[in-house]
């Protein structure tokens, strides 16, 4: 299995104060699966996420979660209670266009299309300059203004990095954030479903599987050395806290799934979340920029602005003590301290 180790990105960001180091983060995306049928895919997958762009390609660094095979591998079998996608190689040149500079693989669909699918997406995801976060044991990097900032993923399933095992996952975390300035810790965990908004403390199941501890699990990536931790997997927004100075985002929800997720209700509310740390991987300052999913259109900027108060409600909720101050705005910063 080839991969990216550096990737060198020279383009300013827009938001971040000098010295600063600027980040977009959204959760799943899934421009289109050519599985069960090609019909399903859209005319042009670049405008989906064209109305996001002008965030993605204006900070340092634009991440999010790929749900499902960027392959041309048949598709594998999978459970009764299992979706599977597949996206059209093409789609690489998509994500690069709309700004992506990392994008998660440690997810349930990353092997849709079986072992050589994942091959196929690290290598076509690295020939577009595009970092593929998540095998196991497998660090890369991009080198932003004088850092090295390094990535790693985690999920419940093989072949990735297990966040279910949490010593195992401690020792990853501790001597990788050894080797590099920053460690971006991103994890794909949690239960599903429109009645899991809220962080448990205990952990998670889905259908009978052990979809981790995302609390304690996040918790530990920062004590552990993390910069900055954020989740996706529940399919809805979660809440923010932070934590010893360092952002937590529990989970980024949907951010885009041509006619292959649910959008009704909480989940087609969305949103990027921008954040600013200093270089030694603090929170400076962030933002909540709401959007909303529609089943076979664009992803847009939601007039409601219905992210806001959800997230800002959710981390007071799940958080009190730790939740950011929020503005109505959605910009955030850390609690003044006592």
């Amino acid at each position: 299995m080839r991969f990216l180790l550096l990737l060198t990105l020279l383009a300013p960001a827009a938001f971040a104060g000098a010295g600063e180091i600027s980040f977009a983060l959204v959760g799943d995306l899934m421009p289109g699966s050519d599985h069960p049928s090609r019909d399903w895919l859209p005319t042009n997958a670049f405008a989906l996420l064209a109305p996001a762009s002008a965030i993605l390609t204006n900070v340092d660094l634009a991440l999010g979660n790929l749900e499902g095979a960027l392959a041309e591998a048949p598709v594998a079998k999978k459970g009764k209670h299992s979706f599977s996608f597949r996206l059209p190689p093409s789609m690489a040149e998509t994500f690069r266009q709309a700004g992506f500079k990392g994008l998660n693989l440690a997810n349930n669909h990353s092997l849709d299309a079986g072992a050589l699918g994942v091959v196929q997406a690290t290598n076509l995801l690295a020939a577009k300059g595009i970092l593929p976060i998540g095998m196991k044991d497998h660090l890369v990097f991009a080198q932003v203004k004088g850092k090295k900032i390094g990535f790693l993923g985690f999920s419940p399933y093989y072949p990735h990095n297990n966040m279910t095992d949490l010593e195992s996952a401690r020792l990853t975390i501790r001597s990788n954030a050894l080797k590099c300035d920053l460690l971006i810790v991103s994890f794909h965990g949690g239960a599903e479903g429109e009645g899991v908004t809220n962080v448990p403390r205990v952990g998670e199941t889905y259908y009978g599987e052990n979809r981790g501890d995302v609390f304690r699990f996040a918790r530990m990536a920062v004590d552990e050395g993390a910069a900055l931790v954020f989740g996706h997997g529940p399919h809805v927004l979660r809440g923010l806290e932070i934590y010893k100075d360092r952002l937590i985002a529990y989970s980024l929800g949907n951010f885009l799934g041509h006619r292959q997720f649910n959008v009704s209700r909480g989940f087609g509310t969305s949103c990027i979340l921008e954040a600013q740390l200093d270089g030694r991987g603090r929170l400076v300052r962030g933002r909540i920029h709401p959007f909303v999913l529609s089943v076979t259109g664009p992803t847009v900027p939601d007039p409601e602005k219905r992210a806001i108060p959800l997230m800002q409600g959710l981390s007071r909720a799940d958080f009190p003590e730790t939740a950011p101050v929020f503005g109505e705005d959605g910009a955030f910063t850390p609690r003044p301290r006592p």
